[in-house]
């Protein structure tokens, strides 16, 4: 790793400092700033890393436009380098801001997509990525009052979270299945 890169990465970090403190508008200036230099470097795998982390820091403040524009940003960068676990993440973060403006056709459709790139993620993420995307779906099929398709989904976080031993992502799953219950008005069952 070049000094750049060593100052580019430590600009990341010191955002993380910045963001528990609750200045996000300085993680955003770093970054911006951070970003620039990514650029005009070439190195697109930090660049990479600048925009993503923008990207999130644009959701957390509720800045929803500017978080959409950097996570597709940050797919057109990742497409011409392929690494998927940012790729995985984007499509994470457009189905949340999708939720979050309430379009949760849309939410849906990027945890598909989400769900479709698992099996390329780093082998230790995998059943993580599946379990996020099926939870996901789950919770905006409930939404959606498609009971049996979020019961169906979340019955697939169950199994993926068993084998891998997630015990906080196993009691999400089992809320879900009796939300999804309880709102059929199955009570016995939720």
């Amino acid at each position: 790793m070049g000094k750049i890169d060593h100052v580019l990465h430590y600009m990341k970090e010191y955002t993380f400092v910045l963001r528990k403190r609750g200045e996000i508008d300085s993680c955003i200036i770093i970054l911006k700033e951070a970003e620039k230099i990514a650029e005009e470097y070439g190195n697109l795998t930090v660049l990479l890393s600048m925009t993503a982390k923008l990207a999130d820091y644009y959701r957390i403040k509720g800045a929803l436009t500017n978080s959409s524009d950097y996570y597709f940003k940050t797919l057109a960068i990742a497409d011409s380098i392929k690494p998927y676990n940012p790729i995985v993440a984007c499509y994470f973060g457009i189905s949340d801001l999708y939720d979050i403006q309430g379009e949760l056709d849309e939410a849906i459709k990027y945890s598909k997509i989400a769900l479709s790139y698992c099996d390329s993620v780093d082998e230790d993420l995998v059943q993580h990525c599946k379990s996020a995307s099926f939870s996901n779906l789950a919770y905006y099929n409930n939404l959606f009052e498609e009971f049996e398709k979020s019961i169906s989904y979340s019955k697939k976080v169950i199994a993926i979270n068993l084998e891998i031993k997630r015990p906080t992502a196993l009691t999400l799953a089992y809320d879900e299945i009796g939300i999804s219950y309880f709102k059929k008005n199955d009570f016995e069952q939720s």
